[in-house]
């Protein structure tokens, strides 16, 4: 063995350290199909994601129960598959529409489980409904909690969610955050650094001037 080199266990190779250069589809949760949505974004490394930045922010830190929803627009549906959810809280109801879906997503909204859903409330046939939300479910109330600052609402394209693109963005930043590069200002622009910018708009803190963000004033933008 020459001096020097290590021993390999089983002649597995080493994996490659990931950085900012390195191709999304060594991020956890994006396989063939995500990264085929991803490209259609122009996304194709680590990088590439860290600015990829959102639309807008929506303020779910309070829940709001269903007796105290009220319609935001009426709207007309053409005859089509639909996936129907009911949910009730006490003596309300609220309908959840889901035009697009599969088996397994159908599987895991049974009789009897939690759910905490977010979405524009509208007056449908049979009283207020929500097409489409984001939602949470569990089998315990105690296992759900509303968010604590505001969410990042990015562009999106076919085959791809708001909740599998955060959880791929957080871990952008998560890489981003052993790069001693980006810990320098962007030239011309002073502070903060270009993590602390990135910080700022990806995961607005309790701190962060909620306002500005919503503005596109706050000096990280």
């Amino acid at each position: 063995m020459p001096v020097g080199s290590k021993a390999n266990p089983r002649g597995r190779s080493s994996r490659p350290a990931v950085d900012l250069e390195t191709p999304l589809t060594y991020l956890k949760g994006a396989g063939p199909q995500a990264a085929t949505a991803l490209r259609n974004l122009d996304l194709q490394s680590v990088g590439d994601l860290l600015f990829h930045l959102p639309l807008r922010y929506e303020d779910r830190r309070a829940a709001t129960p269903l007796g105290e929803l009220r319609e935001g627009a009426d709207v007309r549906f053409s005859p089509r598959r639909t996936l129907l959810v009911a949910i009730r809280q006490g003596d309300h109801s609220l309908l959840l529409r889901f035009f697009h879906f599969n088996e397994a997503q159908r599987a895991n909204l049974r009789v009897g489980r939690i759910m905490q859903v977010y979405g524009a409330v509208r007056a449908g046939r049979n009283g207020l409904e929500i097409v489409h939300p984001e939602y949470s479910v569990a089998d315990e109330a105690s296992t759900l909690e509303t968010e604590s600052t505001l969410t990042p609402i990015y562009p999106l394209t076919a085959g791809m969610t708001q909740a599998r693109l955060r959880k791929l963005i957080a871990q952008a930043l998560d890489i981003a955050s052993r790069d001693a590069s980006l810990r320098n200002p962007l030239p011309g622009l002073g502070d903060p650094d270009t993590l602390s910018a990135l910080e700022a708009i990806h995961r607005p803190g309790d701190a962060t001037d909620t306002r500005a963000l919503q503005e596109v004033t706050h000096p990280a933008q």
